[in-house]
């Protein structure tokens, strides 16, 4: 939309689109000066879920509640917490969910 309105965007949304999806992606984006759908957002990644609300929330829980609670817990500390990745990791390498899943492959490679 800035293009079109003859300047370039302030306060900081270049670098922030060009870290979110890369230089070329954010060029693109930037001098089309258009309006995106839903689905194009996702592919850029500017977007999670194009879907219906419910239906994505309906696979995003489906594909976490497939997975052991501590991964999770562990994922979203490194994540939005911004917490030491190696400590993190330290905390949840060999502990029971990790056996069990790594008996479970075992299992699965006999």
């Amino acid at each position: 939309m800035h293009a079109s309105l003859g300047i370039a965007p302030g306060w900081g949304g270049t670098a922030r689109l060009v870290q979110h999806v890369g230089r070329g992606p954010a060029l693109k984006i930037l001098v089309q000066s258009k309006s995106m759908s839903p689905q194009a957002c996702e592919e850029v990644g500017l977007a999670t879920f194009a879907q219906k609300p419910s239906i994505a929330a309906g696979r995003f829980l489906t594909g976490i509640a497939q997975h052991p609670p501590e991964a999770i817990r562990a994922i979203k500390m490194q994540v939005l917490q911004d917490r030491d990745p190696a400590v993190v990791f330290s905390e949840v390498w060999g502990a029971t969910a990790h056996q069990r899943a790594l008996d479970t492959l075992r299992a699965h490679q006999k």
